[in-house]
């Protein structure tokens, strides 16, 4: 993993449960016992915590997407960036304002441009 903005010794203890499958690593690090206090460094703890925003961002975009076939590569990331744009301001918009359906969103937004 790749990080900017955390510290490579900064770690926390967890308490972990022994995954099912195991190869001789886990057996060595578990023992017997099902679970241990493992040092989990930071950026892996903050992936783990905020990965599921990730993934409802990118369901989001895949229910209504801007993008369309092309040869020129900056067209689509114009696509890709217009898809982030409507799919950030739909989940400031819910946070903030009003709770309408993403397609009714998108639509209003349409309507306004």
């Amino acid at each position: 993993m790749l990080t900017t903005i955390h510290d490579l010794n900064d770690g926390t203890l967890k308490n972990r449960k022994r995954p099912k499958k195991g190869n001789y690593a886990v057996s060595q690090v578990f023992g017997s016992s099902r679970h241990k206090l493992l040092t989990i460094p930071q950026m892996i703890d903050d992936f783990n915590s905020h990965m599921g925003r990730v993934d409802i961002a990118d369901q989001l975009r895949s229910n209504y997407y801007t993008q369309l076939p092309t040869r020129r590569s900056w067209l689509l990331l114009l696509y890709w960036l217009l898809d982030t744009l409507l799919i950030n301001s739909y989940i400031l918009n819910r946070m903030y304002d009003s709770f309408l359906l993403h397609k009714m969103f998108i639509l209003e937004v349409a309507e306004a441009l």
